[in-house]
């Protein structure tokens, strides 16, 4: 929106924003990068890179490590393999698995069965793309609670995509946490659901989907302060992510936190007046907060068919 990256920074809370621009012509690619201190309104770091757009992997992870080091992160084992792991070396694949991350986000029924597809075709590209396999059993796992699939459609190609994942990468968090799922939303296997998110966790404490699925389970079992806890994170590791963000409004509601919940579900539908749960997280906060008519109103708007 034109705003600079300093100010982004300190609406986000965060010390530091990477800024930047990518330009492609053909199979060329010229990334420019910058690094700048919020504090201070400094920059940090720059750079130009000219690339071929095969070797836009490798850039991405040789730029985060850059990063890294400019910053003088103090990363942990887990999270300095998690700059330089590779999910896929193909890189048509991995545009592919991108294209279907967008197409997921935006959580109608049409865009996740579009993701389904980008993320099947990154597959046949690369069929050791674990993440991609994770993205699959995801996609079919948030069908049953938009009611475009019932549980029993959509449960056996999630699991049979999750276990496929494990398979190929055992310490894949993204798969650890679309298995809690699992457990958690169809076989009602709470012990198991529990083992899986913390193993999630374990893996990437920073995962903000692993922290989102895991309040999502303790708010199913009735663990309201916990379950906002990890939803909390969820949204200060990703202050964008509205799914999030909608999530936290309703168990906010749970827990009796109507002010709370109504400011946060304004904020988000001014975000993306469009997104199916941040809608739904206004109405239910506007119904509860006893203004009414402004959830007909908000109801009355939506399209016919959600």
């Amino acid at each position: 929106k034109g705003r600079d990256a300093s100010q982004i920074a300190k609406e986000l809370d965060v010390d530091a924003a990477m800024s930047g621009r990518l330009v492609q012509i053909g199979e060329s690619l010229n990334i420019s990068v910058q690094l700048t201190d919020a504090r201070t309104d400094k920059l940090i770091w720059a750079e130009q890179y000219e690339r071929k757009m095969s070797d836009l992997l490798a850039t991405q992870r040789e730029i985060a490590t850059a990063i890294a080091q400019k910053l003088q992160l103090k990363l942990s084992g887990d999270e300095a393999r998690g700059i330089t792991k590779k999910y896929t070396d193909n890189n048509e694949a991995y545009q592919l698995y991108m294209k279907g991350r967008f197409h997921f986000a935006k959580r109608t029924k049409e865009d996740i069965l579009k993701s389904i597809e980008y993320f099947q075709q990154a597959i046949e590209l690369d069929p050791n793309f674990a993440l991609a396999f994770s993205a699959i059993a995801e996609s079919y796992n948030v069908m049953p609670s938009h009611g475009y699939l019932s549980p029993r459609e959509a449960t056996p190609p999630a699991r049979a995509a999750v276990q496929k994942a494990l398979a190929i990468d055992p310490s894949l968090a993204e798969a650890h946490t679309q298995l809690g799922s699992i457990y958690s939303n169809y076989d009602w296997d709470w012990a198991k659901a529990e083992d899986e998110y913390k193993r999630a966790l374990e893996i990437d404490p920073n995962n903000a989907t692993s922290h989102l699925r895991y309040g999502q389970h303790l708010w199913v079992v009735g663990r309201l302060d916990e379950s906002i806890a990890e939803l909390s994170r969820a949204v200060e590791l990703e202050p964008l992510s509205i799914t999030s963000s909608a999530n936290l409004c309703l168990v906010y509601l749970n827990a009796g936190q109507k002010v709370k919940a109504l400011e946060l579900a304004r904020k988000n539908y001014d975000l993306e007046p469009n997104f199916i749960t941040g809608r739904l997280a206004l109405g239910s906060a506007l119904n509860a907060s006893g203004m009414y008519d402004e959830a007909i109103r908000l109801a009355e708007q939506l399209p016919g068919n959600d």
